[in-house]
């Protein structure tokens, strides 16, 4: 049990430091709309990781999804990925030098959008996969 505890605490320090798309959209989204809009965002990241490890330790035993299938979601997801990513590219950034009161934050648009953005990329999958299978062949 003290093995798995271990292993949990240096893979969390590990994944601290990884910078990756939700990382930045987290910044972008605290500085530009507050820290409500941030915790809406980070709590959307959070209950898509919680849908896929929920969906990797329960239901990952009762269907088996063909080969080709597998092939067709990656490239689904990764379409979805590149065009998000293309038109943060494109989209000129909109700054307000002008102090003011912040507008009312939807926070319910931020959850989904933080939802979105870990529900629709592969390499979360694929982390929490591996995360799941090296600790249920290591430690069972």
């Amino acid at each position: 049990m003290i093995e798995a505890i271990i292993s949990g605490i240096g893979i969390g320090i590990v994944l601290t430091f990884i910078t990756g798309p939700v990382f930045f959209a987290l910044i972008k989204t605290s500085i530009e709309k507050g820290f409500h809009a941030g915790v809406a965002l980070a709590l959307g990241v959070v209950s898509s990781d919680v849908v896929f490890v929920g969906a990797i330790i329960f239901g990952s035993q009762l269907f088996e999804i063909p080969q080709q299938v597998k092939v067709w979601l990656g490239i689904a997801g990764s379409i979805i990925l590149l065009g998000i990513g293309i038109h943060y590219l494109i989209k000129k950034a909109d700054v307000d030098f002008n102090p003011h009161t912040p507008a009312k934050v939807n926070r319910a648009g931020y959850f989904f959008k933080g939802f979105a953005m870990c529900i629709f990329n592969p390499t979360i999958l694929f982390h929490w996969i591996t995360v799941i299978g090296t600790a249920s062949t290591v430690y069972h």
